[in-house]
């Protein structure tokens, strides 16, 4: 019951919205004219574009709320492809790590703010089966997620228990962008330096 509770509030904030907006558009030209004449009285054309505008406020809150929901739908129905149930239970009960299968980039930008060590340590501990952030990400295919990721100090050599590397998550989970990026992120972080 409370899936469905929580499933159908973005639905409702999404109509809501999508009413206000339609209905807005329609009787905005006339809509001062028809409650001065209904309400015998003058009211302001500033309350009501005030309240318009709180109609509009409610109409982009309700949009963003069902693009979230749909996102998030999405994101794990792709991560249930990809994880067994076992192992995606696993995953979801790590916060970074449902961090980077829901795409949550604030939760992976606040690790800057950890000290070096403490950091590396929350980037490149396993989770689960030795996955690390950047193995989940990688089979996902979140491209700019393993960049953020790589540049915040995640180790692209991490094996899991099977000793396969992210890079391997990404060739084996057929994600191209993703696996040529990690490819050429590590041969760019091997070159040699010329002296």
């Amino acid at each position: 019951m409370h899936k469905i509770k929580e499933s159908l509030w973005p639905l409702f904030w999404g109509t809501l919205g999508g009413v206000a907006f339609v209905g807005c558009i329609l009787a905005f030209g006339h809509l001062v004219n028809w409650i001065n004449a209904q309400l015998n009285m003058h009211i302001s054309p500033r309350l009501i574009k005030f309240a318009l505008r709180l109609l509009i406020c409610a109409i982009v809150l309700g949009l963003i709320k069902t693009r979230n929901y749909w996102n998030n739908k999405l994101t794990h129905k792709q991560a249930a492809e990809v994880f067994a149930p076992e192992l995606l239970d696993c995953i979801y009960k790590e916060p970074l790590a449902k961090a980077v299968v829901e795409r949550r980039k604030g939760q992976i930008n606040a690790l800057v703010s950890l000290p070096d060590e403490a950091r590396m340590q929350a980037l490149n501990t396993p989770v689960c089966n030795g996955l690390t952030l950047l193995h989940i990400a990688a089979a996902l295919g979140r491209t700019k997620l393993c960049d953020r990721l790589l540049a915040l100090g995640a180790d692209l050599q991490a094996q899991d228990d099977a000793g396969k590397t992210p890079t391997d998550y990404a060739a084996f989970f057929n994600r191209p962008k993703t696996l040529q990026f990690l490819q050429s992120y590590y041969m760019e972080s091997h070159i040699p330096t010329k002296m």
